[in-house]
């Protein structure tokens, strides 16, 4: 099991469909909108398959700060799944999860905390 914290707390997000783009074009990247009052300070990614976090904080040394959106990409060659795991921790270590994300059907992912 993945583990980031010793929260697990449910994980309010919301999915944009993708419109007219192929399963594979909108599976490289996503859009993810802070819909919340909270700024976000790291967001991990991973194949559901995996144990562990394989992408560590794809914000790098940003911040995504309430009302902002960034795109996150995945390296070329390494979408070989549709369905991802995902954390979102926030400046006050609340941390989410979303498991089994289906990002092959969803362009946009907006979290709300």
């Amino acid at each position: 099991m993945k583990r980031l914290s010793s929260l697990g707390l449910s994980l309010l997000l919301t999915l944009g469909f993708a419109a007219g783009a192929t399963a594979a074009a909108s599976a490289a990247s996503f859009l993810l909108v802070n819909n919340g009052e909270h700024t976000v300070y790291h967001v991990y990614v991973s194949r559901a398959s995996s144990d562990t976090w394989e992408y560590p904080d794809v914000l790098g040394s940003g911040v995504l700060s309430p009302g902002y959106q960034t795109t996150v990409s995945f390296p070329e060659g390494t979408f070989d799944t549709c369905y991802w795991d995902i954390a979102v921790v926030y400046s006050d270590h609340h941390t989410i999860y979303d498991h089994s994300e289906d990002l092959c059907s969803y362009d946009k992912l907006t979290v709300s905390y």
